[in-house]
């Protein structure tokens, strides 16, 4: 395992990961939060009652009921 560290001089985060020195640690990308809507919530609702784990086609019908991209429909 590697040790994590942080350069003043350049202000990027690295790791040593032992006998091969010194690489650039890449930072994971954060999701925006989607805020769902009244409306959107309900159709969401009726629809996981149905199915607690839609199909692709399933999503894709609701992706175009509530307007919210694909893969924001998910059962998590």
């Amino acid at each position: 395992m590697g040790v994590i560290g942080h350069n003043i001089e350049s202000g990027k985060d690295f790791t040593v990961d032992g006998l091969s020195g010194f690489s650039k640690k890449k930072k994971k990308k954060r999701r925006h939060r989607t805020i769902f809507t009244s409306q959107q919530l309900e159709e969401l609702e009726a629809a996981f009652k149905e199915a607690h784990y839609p199909d692709v086609y399933a999503r894709e019908m609701l992706s175009l009921r509530t307007d919210l991209p694909e893969d924001r429909i998910q059962n998590k």
